[in-house]
């Protein structure tokens, strides 16, 4: 499958819209316009301060198709006004594949600012790699994660308005990442504003930006101030988004049996003491079924005993002597905490 493009800019008329303004110009024959209208219309926004200093922005998002956006948008003077300028590639599953797998060959392109210029071949960016403190790293990495399962972002300030140093990071922290949460991870590189868009975790944003009190509830980080906003604490997430979340590695990644046990079992065992009875209920069975089949998933068994409690109302006389006694404990402990009665 070819990688397909995109170019969204203000003209006359457009794809989509027989009026003058911004819209789709060009779009490669065989590109779905459900997909064009649904999925990357969304990221065309309008970068306000980049009309000052000439920067650009890039935007990567991994879609639950297994496709991948790799675009820019950036303002250009177009005859004699200026227009914002995004040109999209839409990559295939398998090239989005080699992509999380290896973040130094994205392919990084001198985007094109002409309607009518020739398309470019894909080309490697070569950017100076200066190590970056390796706590200030791992710090980011457990941020990006839990950005990825949860529904906080992490903003990372730009020094200077840097771009280079945005590749720089990137290249350095893809590495500590789980490959799953490549898969899934989206970034845009330039933002003056808290950006709320679905399938973006990881944003770049101005010092400027980072003022705004909406990001009081974030994980921000500044590289020069080597601290993070708030903890990352994998018990803070919400049972919603992380079955939402494991729902969608399921779908993504059917494979990953063993890494998504892994994730399900540290996030019951760290959040299952907070539980109430009506999430406990809210769990899907087919969650506990699968860390029944992982030996190592005791929490799973004792979310499955706990639900069969609710249902059956019987709290007094559960027989545990098939469980081992540290796991006897744990249940007794929850079951008096939930119910009050042992």
């Amino acid at each position: 499958m070819k990688v397909e493009r995109h170019i969204y800019t203000r003209a006359a008329k457009t794809l989509y819209s027989a009026g003058e303004g911004y819209g789709t110009v060009y779009k490669t024959d065989g590109l779905e316009d459900a997909f064009v209208k649904e999925r990357l219309h969304p990221y065309c926004a309008y970068p306000v301060s980049l009309q000052n200093n000439n920067l650009t922005a890039v935007t990567l998002v991994n879609f639950p198709c297994g496709r991948m956006l790799l675009g820019q948008g950036r303002f250009d003077a177009i005859g004699e006004r200026g227009a914002f300028f995004v040109h999209n590639f839409v990559l295939p599953a398998e090239k989005a594949a080699a992509v999380a797998e290896d973040i130094s060959i994205l392919p990084l392109v001198d985007f094109e600012s002409d309607v009518h210029a020739d398309a470019l071949p894909l080309i490697a960016r070569e950017v100076d790699s200066v190590p970056l403190d390796a706590e200030w790293l791992s710090v980011l990495a457990k941020s990006i994660t839990a950005s990825v399962y949860s529904a906080k972002k992490t903003y990372v300030i730009l020094p200077d308005d840097d771009i280079d140093f945005v590749w720089n990071v990137l290249r350095q922290v893809y590495p500590l990442l789980d490959i799953e949460v490549r898969q899934v991870l989206g970034f845009t590189t330039y933002a003056c504003q808290p950006v709320n868009k679905e399938g973006l975790h990881l944003i770049f944003i101005t010092a400027n930006g980072a003022k705004n009190p909406k990001l009081s509830q974030e994980f921000v980080l500044s590289l020069r101030a080597q601290q993070v906003g708030r903890s990352v604490c994998f018990s803070d997430v919400p049972l919603k988004k992380f079955l939402s979340y494991i729902n969608l590695l399921h779908v993504r990644l059917p494979k990953s049996k063993d890494y998504l046990h892994l994730l399900e079992t540290k996030w019951l065992d760290a959040n299952l003491d907070k539980l109430s009875m009506l999430q406990i209920s809210a769990i899907p069975d087919e969650l506990i079924n699968r860390g029944k089949q992982n030996k190592e998933c005791t929490m799973h068994v004792v979310l499955g005993i706990l639900k069969f409690i609710i249902k059956s109302k019987n709290f007094s006389h559960y027989n545990l002597y098939v469980l081992s006694d540290k796991t006897k404990q744990r249940i007794k402990t929850n079951i008096k905490r939930l119910f009050g009665v042992i």
